[in-house]
């Protein structure tokens, strides 16, 4: 079973642990929502996290763009439970999704901090 929970789930996160789910997708980490990554993978050790990557960092630009993105990596453990959405709504700059696209392309399972550090010296950080 999969939901749809964005925004601010902070509150919510010990119910959603009890919750007999198997995918909480559109989560948006903060800025956007008010739970890291990191804590929500912690609390639901059974659950698979579909993440939207928020809209607001495009607005930052396309380094910012990157960062976020290497620090979204560097906070999902192994990956093996994320899923990430590359939105492409509300006119999201092509600079934007190329440097997205860039840092996700390189991501293999399972994720380590060398990986990482890898990552970003392949995509300019």
């Amino acid at each position: 079973m999969a939901v749809h929970m964005d925004g601010r789930l902070n509150s919510l996160k010990h119910a959603i642990a009890k919750l007999s789910l198997d995918i909480v997708e559109a989560f948006h980490p903060p800025p956007m929502g008010d739970l890291p990554l990191g804590e929500a993978l912690q609390l639901w050790k059974d659950k698979a996290i579909w993440i939207g990557f928020p809209g607001s960092v495009y607005s930052l630009g396309p380094d910012a763009t990157r960062s976020y993105a290497l620090d979204l990596l560097g906070a999902c453990g192994t990956g093996e439970r994320l899923a990430v959405t590359m939105s492409t709504e509300n006119q999201v700059s092509d600079q934007n999704l190329l440097v997205l696209a860039a840092v996700l392309e390189h991501a293999h399972l399972p994720l380590n901090a060398e990986q990482i550090g890898t990552i970003a010296a392949r995509s300019g950080r």
